[in-house]
């Protein structure tokens, strides 16, 4: 099968176009390839908000779910293992290392997620900003110190 022209690919839009039931199934389409994200509401020390739900001790999110009372092995250090939620290496990971930055992160993690590890107030907002720019997106986040 040979691939389509944009000329091709614009004459089946314009057809879709034409009818208000093509109008809806491409919206809907269109609406399916939108990652689906949450959206950190706030974050104070020891506190973030999602959506409307309040947490108040360590989370990870792994696309659209939020996985509370996240614990690490060795408690300020955060190693491959305490990562077990993660299935598949995420298209970006963004870890908070807490409110003062104290949450050291072992160099296997770095050196198998790539992640991004900043204070958690910086990896709020890192991962507020990236909404629709990627679907795999990993964020894991220590609430306090």
């Amino acid at each position: 099968m040979s691939e389509m022209t944009d000329d091709e690919r614009f004459k089946i839009f314009e057809e879709a176009m034409s009818t208000p039931e093509g109008r809806e199934q491409l919206k809907r389409a269109m609406e399916q390839d939108i990652p689906k994200r949450l959206k950190i509401e706030h974050y104070e020390f020891g506190k973030m908000i999602i959506g409307d739900k309040e947490y108040t001790e360590d989370l990870i999110i792994v696309g659209d779910k939020v996985i509370p009372n996240w614990r690490r092995k060795e408690g300020h250090l955060l190693c491959v293992d305490d990562l077990s939620a993660i299935e598949a290496k995420p298209d970006f990971m963004v870890i908070g290392t807490g409110h003062d930055g104290l949450m050291k992160v072992d160099q296997e993690v770095i050196d198998k997620y790539s992640p991004r590890v900043v204070p958690t107030k910086i990896a709020v907002d890192f991962y507020n900003d990236l909404e629709g720019s990627c679907n795999n997106i990993v964020a894991a986040f220590h609430l306090t110190c």
